[in-house]
C-alpha cells in the first residue's frame, strides 16, 4: 500500500476518472473563457459607444446596439458556438465603426494642417532644427568610470 493510504486499484480508478472528465473540463474551460470574452466585448462596446456618442450615425449606433443585444441573448444560453459567433459579429461591427471614426478624425486633422500629413518631412529635420516650445529634450554628456 502506497504512503497515501490508498490501494493501487483506488489510485488507478482515480486516474481513469480524471482522464474521463478531462474532455468535460476542457469544454467547460473554453465555455467560461468565451463567456468572459463576449461579456467584455459587450461592455467595452457599450462604454465606447457612450464615449463617442455624436461621432457615429444613428444607423451605426443601431447596428452596434443590435449586436450587443445579440451577445447578451447568446450569453443567456449554453450554446458556446452562438456566443462566439455573436461576439465575433460585434467585434467586426465595432472595428468597422472605429475605422470610420479614425478616418474621419484623420481627414479633419489633415485638412486643418494645410496638407501636412502624419510624418510629413519629419525625417528631414536635423537636431538643430528641432528647437522650440514643444522640445523638452535635455542634452548632456557623461563619462564612464
Amino acid at each position: 500500500m502506497p504512503s497515501s493510504g490508498l490501494s493501487k486499484d483506488q489510485i488507478e480508478k482515480m486516474v481513469r476518472d480524471a482522464e474521463t472528465h478531462a474532455a468535460d473540463d476542457k469544454r467547460r474551460k473554453e465555455e467560461v473563457e468565451e463567456r468572459n470574452l463576449a461579456d467584455s466585448a459587450a461592455y467595452r462596446s457599450e462604454k465606447s459607444m457612450n464615449e463617442i456618442g455624436d461621432k457615429i450615425t444613428s444607423e451605426q449606433k443601431g447596428e452596434l446596439e443590435s449586436k450587443i443585444a445579440d451577445v447578451r441573448a447568446a450569453l443567456a444560453t449554453d450554446d458556446v458556438a452562438r456566443i462566439k459567433a455573436a461576439r465575433e459579429a460585434l467585434d467586426q461591427a465595432f472595428y468597422k465603426v472605429s475605422e470610420g471614426i479614425y478616418r474621419q478624425a484623420g481627414a479633419e486633422s489633415g485638412a486643418g494642417a494645410s496638407g501636412a500629413g502624419f510624418g510629413a518631412d519629419q525625417g528631414q529635420q536635423g537636431p538643430s532644427d528641432q528647437g522650440g516650445p514643444q522640445d523638452d529634450t535635455i542634452e548632456g554628456e557623461y563619462t564612464e568610470m
